[in-house]
């Protein structure tokens, strides 16, 4: 009898309790927060109009609740500090819960109205970001620098964990719902949006090629079953089929940027570094701090 052979709850309670390095969530948190400060620096020159009663009227049917331009100013410069403190990991267990609350506040003024999933993807993490904002300054942080933290400081896993099972299911409910709807049966759903206020040059162009229609039902059926496997392909470490899976996905979400003007879906790829080997991260640490000493040691 096999008695080192371990029960299904040991395996779960390892895969979400085990010890791990903070590294990948550490990348995650200085790229989506990066991302958040850059989304809302945008909205600049917009301020008023999106978020003061200037011009929203009535949030969520809710009217008389938007504030007055100048309040509208001090939130959002408030929010871009809030995004920022977060990629710095300054303070997390305070900027984090404040970046999920002055989100919230955006995403019920103005945001809502477009019922986009990026922005609900954007509250789930906050959300699961606040349940653990203790992990997120461990390393690669302001705080950690100046407390010396060590190197080989572990956290529990579940916070990481949590994110990419997220990812998974975004990815894999995405295909699941377009392979259920109707008009996602065939590639007239592709041609549309190429061609509808989303379209670029780029997707004009793609359209002046008269390209046959098997050519769209084509790519909208591997579409499909690309946002099936993808959330899968991400945890599958053997012969090289995660890293193809980060650039197949980061190529994908390119190219919805490229022809549908959709920039906001790079959030997608920033959550592979939750799926980083750590032990990779490290070595890549290791040789720009190497690269760094030997610049400094030159005339």
């Amino acid at each position: 009898m096999n008695t080192n052979k371990k029960t299904l709850s040991e395996s779960i309670n390892q895969f979400l309790f085990e010890e791990i390095s903070p590294l990948p969530l550490s990348l995650f948190r200085i790229a989506f927060g990066l991302y958040l400060f850059i989304y809302f620096l945008r909205f600049l020159p917009q301020v008023e109009l999106m978020f003061s009663n200037l011009g929203v009227y009535s949030p969520l049917a809710i009217p008389g609740i938007a504030p007055s331009p100048v309040l509208a100013y001090l939130i959002y410069f408030c929010t871009l500090g809030f995004m920022a403190c977060l990629a710095l990991g300054y303070k997390t267990w305070l900027f984090t819960p404040l970046a999920l609350i002055s989100f919230l506040w955006h995403y019920f003024l103005n945001f809502a109205v477009r019922n986009c999933s990026y922005d609900r993807l954007i509250i789930l993490f906050l959300i699961f970001m606040c349940l653990g904002a203790w992990q997120l300054n461990k390393s690669l942080s302001i705080e950690s620098k100046s407390q010396n933290n060590q190197s080989n400081e572990k956290v529990s896993a579940w916070l990481t964990r949590l994110l990419c099972l997220q990812v998974t299911i975004f990815y894999f409910g995405t295909g699941l719902y377009k392979s259920f709807m109707p008009h996602w049966q065939t590639g007239d759903i592709l041609i549309m949006t190429l061609a509808s206020n989303w379209g670029t040059q780029a997707s004009f162009w793609l359209l002046s090629l008269n390209l046959p229609e098997w050519f769209y039902d084509f790519s909208v059926k591997g579409l499909i079953f690309f946002e099936f496997l993808i959330g899968f392909g991400l945890w599958i470490k053997w012969w090289n089929i995660q890293k193809v899976f980060f650039i197949l996905g980061f190529l994908f979400h390119l190219s919805v940027w490229i022809f549908l003007n959709i920039p906001e879906f790079m959030l997608c790829p920033l959550t592979y570094f939750l799926f980083f080997p750590p032990e990779e991260i490290e070595k890549f640490i290791e040789f720009i701090k190497r690269d760094s000493e030997f610049d400094q040691l030159l005339p």
